[in-house]
């Protein structure tokens, strides 16, 4: 008898320590808010260490495998059901285009020059979302792009006429470069665009810091900026939500920092006010060189209010090199894959070239 009791007092003591440990774990695994007065100084920290890492990158090489996928509905998707696909069968609701490649890539970050090797050896898929049915395409035909963007102009070399499904010749224009919203150089795939959500973190979080030494908050409306962290083991996790007034609403903007990727986002999330996601971004990476570079990232766009995906891409990065001397060829026309005979158009100077392969250099064409 005493023996029964012995050892439903052991379970007992057994379960409630098992409930301990289930708790306790529960609590490290979650986040916690961090403390108010400490928030400007977290903010500081993670800008600091962002920054840091960033900034010891010089030159960066490798590649990047894509896919990227478009999603059609109602009349959208059969106006491209019609215009680019074979138009065959029963049309569609919904229509996914999906493009996928790789990508060379070289970046001098001094310099401010990128060069973008970019091949899709298999045309445009289009299927049919709910059933996966290959609607075909009216353009069977690869991709290939090289392009060099310098804070001076951005110059790409693209199929001008195929010969089957081979590139027979090519064109290359130089313009100057272009610019977004932000000021940001585009046109063509920039690595260092993969450090952030529209614009690197170190750039958003100063506006953070600046509101909090001015008023003691971050407030929008009814609304506090939230700072809250996670433990585990060794490492800790930051998750910040900012809001913001989009129109006659509220969005958010969620983001996770971890520390055992140098404090650099690992995830980036924009809800409205109903929690409906409208865009996610995902991120991992890799040591290379005593510096973060990131190995994968992820992004998706919905349309919130029927919750359906609308846009998605996948970037595999790989083969990196950090701060390797770069040829100075490498962002030239000598390195726009053009052969003897291409032409090649500068529209910034009002002139016409075409390109001998065994001298390297451009002939004038009078026009």
């Amino acid at each position: 008898m005493r023996i029964i009791v012995f050892f439903k007092n052991l379970c007992i003591i057994i379960v409630i320590l098992l409930m301990l440990v289930v708790t306790a774990n529960a609590q490290i695994n979650s986040y916690i808010p961090a403390n108010k007065d400490e928030i400007p100084s977290v903010l500081a920290m993670l800008l600091a260490e962002g920054r840091s890492n960033y900034e010891r990158i010089r030159t960066w090489q490798g590649e990047a495998d894509f896919t990227v996928d478009i999603i059609y509905r109602s009349a959208a998707a059969e106006r491209v059901f019609h215009e680019k696909t074979e138009g065959k069968g029963e049309i569609p609701q919904s229509v996914r285009k999906r493009k996928v490649g790789n990508i060379q890539f070289v970046a001098d970050f001094v310099k401010g020059h990128v060069y973008e090797n970019l091949h899709r050896p298999n045309p445009v898929q289009y299927t049919e979302v709910e059933t996966g049915r290959d609607l075909g395409t009216k353009s069977p035909l690869p991709w290939h792009t090289v392009s060099v963007i310098t804070p001076e102009h951005l110059t790409q070399s693209a199929p001008s006429v195929y010969d089957g499904p081979s590139i027979k010749s090519r064109r290359a224009i130089r313009e100057a470069p272009k610019r977004d919203t932000a000021n940001i150089l585009s046109g063509v795939f920039d690595p260092r665009e993969c450090f952030g959500a529209g614009g690197v973190v170190w750039k958003t979080l100063p506006r953070l810091i600046q509101r909090f030494e001015e008023e003691g908050k971050f407030s929008v409306g009814e609304y506090d900026l939230e700072v809250k962290e996670r433990v585990q083991g060794a490492n800790i996790d930051y998750c910040i939500k900012i809001p913001l007034k989009s129109s006659e609403t509220y969005v958010f903007a969620t983001m996770v920092f971890s520390g055992k990727k140098g404090f650099n986002i690992i995830s980036y999330e924009i809800t409205t006010q109903d929690e409906k996601l409208f865009q996610k971004l995902s991120w991992e990476y890799e040591l290379v060189d005593g510096v973060y570079l990131p190995s994968k990232t992820g992004k998706k766009n919905f349309d919130y209010k029927a919750g359906h995906l609308r846009y998605q891409e996948e970037f595999v990065l790989r083969n990196h090199k950090l701060n390797k001397t770069i040829p100075e060829e490498t962002f030239t026309h000598k390195n726009l894959g053009l052969k003897d005979g291409d032409i090649f158009i500068d529209e910034i100077m009002n002139k016409e070239y075409r390109y001998e392969a065994a001298t390297k250099k451009l002939k004038t064409i009078d026009k």
